[in-house]
Protein backbone atom coordinates (compact mmCIF):
# COMPACT_ATOMS: atom_id res chain seq x y z
CA UNK A 1 0.00 0.00 0.00
CA UNK A 2 1.77 3.06 -1.18
CA UNK A 3 -1.45 5.45 -0.15
CA UNK A 4 -1.49 6.00 3.48
CA UNK A 5 -1.54 4.33 6.21
CA UNK A 6 -0.78 0.70 5.83
CA UNK A 7 2.10 -1.41 4.31
CA UNK A 8 4.70 0.26 1.51
CA UNK A 9 3.89 3.47 1.19
CA UNK A 10 4.10 6.26 3.90
CA UNK A 11 3.83 4.79 7.38
CA UNK A 12 3.88 6.00 10.94
CA UNK A 13 2.17 8.54 11.54
CA UNK A 14 0.58 10.01 7.86
CA UNK A 15 -2.61 7.88 8.63
CA UNK A 16 -5.42 7.87 6.37
CA UNK A 17 -5.34 6.59 2.80
CA UNK A 18 -5.66 8.68 -0.63
CA UNK A 19 -7.58 11.75 -0.41
CA UNK A 20 -8.56 11.15 3.45
CA UNK A 21 -8.08 14.92 4.74
CA UNK A 22 -10.77 15.42 6.85
CA UNK A 23 -11.46 18.99 8.70
CA UNK A 24 -9.23 19.26 11.76
CA UNK A 25 -9.85 19.56 15.26
CA UNK A 26 -8.89 22.76 16.74
CA UNK A 27 -5.74 22.24 18.75
CA UNK A 28 -4.61 19.61 16.01
CA UNK A 29 -2.44 19.94 13.36
CA UNK A 30 -3.95 18.71 9.97
CA UNK A 31 -2.41 15.80 8.71
CA UNK A 32 0.23 16.24 5.42
CA UNK A 33 -1.10 14.48 2.54
CA UNK A 34 1.48 12.23 1.07
CA UNK A 35 2.98 12.51 -2.07
CA UNK A 36 0.96 9.55 -3.54
CA UNK A 37 -2.28 11.75 -2.60
CA UNK A 38 -0.72 14.55 -3.81
CA UNK A 39 0.06 13.71 -7.01
CA UNK A 40 -3.45 12.36 -7.12
CA UNK A 41 -5.08 15.19 -6.40
CA UNK A 42 -2.33 17.76 -8.37
CA UNK A 43 -3.90 15.47 -11.65
CA UNK A 44 -7.41 14.92 -10.34
CA UNK A 45 -7.54 11.49 -10.47
CA UNK A 46 -11.21 9.75 -10.51
CA UNK A 47 -11.33 6.51 -8.23
CA UNK A 48 -10.64 4.31 -11.25
CA UNK A 49 -7.29 6.11 -12.30
CA UNK A 50 -6.06 5.97 -8.64
CA UNK A 51 -6.35 2.31 -8.38
CA UNK A 52 -4.66 1.85 -11.57
CA UNK A 53 -2.08 4.33 -9.98
CA UNK A 54 -1.78 2.55 -6.58
CA UNK A 55 -1.30 -1.05 -8.86
CA UNK A 56 1.54 0.53 -11.08
CA UNK A 57 3.65 1.91 -8.37
CA UNK A 58 3.19 -0.98 -6.17
CA UNK A 59 4.54 -2.82 -9.07
CA UNK A 60 7.03 -0.73 -9.42
CA UNK A 61 7.86 -0.55 -5.43
CA UNK A 62 8.40 -3.95 -5.56
CA UNK A 63 10.97 -4.12 -8.03
CA UNK A 64 12.73 -1.34 -6.94
CA UNK A 65 13.18 -2.66 -3.54
CA UNK A 66 16.60 -4.14 -3.67
CA UNK A 67 17.96 -0.98 -5.58
CA UNK A 68 16.56 1.45 -2.52
CA UNK A 69 18.13 -0.87 0.16
CA UNK A 70 21.31 -0.58 -1.99
CA UNK A 71 21.14 2.77 -2.65
CA UNK A 72 21.08 3.99 1.18
CA UNK A 73 24.07 1.38 2.21
CA UNK A 74 25.68 3.44 -1.25
CA UNK A 75 24.86 6.71 0.15
CA UNK A 76 25.88 5.65 4.24
CA UNK A 77 29.20 4.63 2.86
CA UNK A 78 30.06 7.32 0.36
CA UNK A 79 29.06 9.72 3.42
CA UNK A 80 31.37 8.09 5.74
CA UNK A 81 34.34 8.56 3.03
CA UNK A 82 33.71 11.71 2.64
CA UNK A 83 33.82 12.35 6.48
CA UNK A 84 37.11 10.16 6.57
CA UNK A 85 38.89 12.32 4.17
CA UNK A 86 39.25 9.35 2.15
CA UNK A 87 41.24 10.11 -1.48
CA UNK A 88 39.42 11.02 -4.88
CA UNK A 89 40.20 7.45 -6.48
CA UNK A 90 38.39 6.24 -3.74
CA UNK A 91 35.32 7.93 -3.85
CA UNK A 92 35.48 7.75 -7.82
CA UNK A 93 35.21 3.77 -7.05
CA UNK A 94 32.09 4.21 -4.84
CA UNK A 95 30.30 7.05 -6.65
CA UNK A 96 30.43 4.59 -9.81
CA UNK A 97 28.10 1.95 -8.57
CA UNK A 98 25.91 4.40 -6.50
CA UNK A 99 25.24 6.76 -9.88
CA UNK A 100 24.49 3.10 -11.76
CA UNK A 101 21.69 2.44 -9.50
CA UNK A 102 20.47 6.12 -9.36
CA UNK A 103 20.19 5.64 -13.27
CA UNK A 104 18.56 2.26 -12.48
CA UNK A 105 16.18 3.71 -10.04
CA UNK A 106 15.31 6.57 -12.47
CA UNK A 107 14.68 4.05 -15.17
CA UNK A 108 11.84 1.67 -12.92
CA UNK A 109 10.56 5.33 -12.21
CA UNK A 110 10.05 6.75 -15.61
CA UNK A 111 8.50 2.98 -16.87
CA UNK A 112 5.91 3.55 -14.18
CA UNK A 113 5.38 7.26 -14.60
CA UNK A 114 4.49 5.58 -18.57
CA UNK A 115 2.52 3.81 -17.47
CA UNK A 116 0.56 6.11 -15.69
CA UNK A 117 0.42 8.12 -18.38
CA UNK A 118 -1.15 5.92 -20.25
CA UNK A 119 -4.16 6.01 -17.49
CA UNK A 120 -4.27 9.62 -17.80
CA UNK A 121 -7.05 12.02 -19.91
CA UNK A 122 -5.54 14.34 -22.48
CA UNK A 123 -6.73 17.62 -20.04
CA UNK A 124 -5.00 15.24 -16.86
CA UNK A 125 -1.48 14.69 -19.43
CA UNK A 126 -0.92 18.58 -19.22
CA UNK A 127 -0.30 18.53 -15.70
CA UNK A 128 1.60 15.02 -15.56
CA UNK A 129 5.00 16.69 -16.12
CA UNK A 130 4.92 18.74 -13.28
CA UNK A 131 3.69 16.19 -10.88
CA UNK A 132 6.13 13.69 -11.65
CA UNK A 133 8.52 14.32 -9.04
CA UNK A 134 6.21 13.34 -6.48
CA UNK A 135 6.52 9.99 -7.93
CA UNK A 136 10.04 9.78 -6.92
CA UNK A 137 9.03 10.44 -3.13
CA UNK A 138 6.57 7.80 -3.55
CA UNK A 139 9.90 5.53 -4.11
CA UNK A 140 11.87 6.63 -0.68
CA UNK A 141 11.77 4.69 2.18
CA UNK A 142 8.92 4.88 4.72
CA UNK A 143 11.19 5.84 7.42
CA UNK A 144 11.88 8.67 5.91
CA UNK A 145 8.81 10.02 4.54
CA UNK A 146 7.47 9.75 7.57
CA UNK A 147 10.49 11.60 9.43
CA UNK A 148 10.02 14.62 6.39
CA UNK A 149 13.41 13.60 5.54
CA UNK A 150 15.49 15.06 2.61
CA UNK A 151 15.00 14.03 -1.44
CA UNK A 152 16.81 11.57 -3.20
CA UNK A 153 18.85 13.38 -5.12
CA UNK A 154 19.02 16.77 -3.95
CA UNK A 155 21.93 16.94 -1.65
Amino acid sequence: DLGGGGGGGRSGGSGGGMGSEGPSMSGMRPQRQTPLEQFSDRLKLNKEQREQVQTILSAAFEESAPLRSDFDKGRVAIAGAMIEGRSADELKKMLDPYAEMASQMTAIEVKAFAKVWATLKPNQQSKAGQAFELLAEVFERPQRQAGGGGRRGKQ
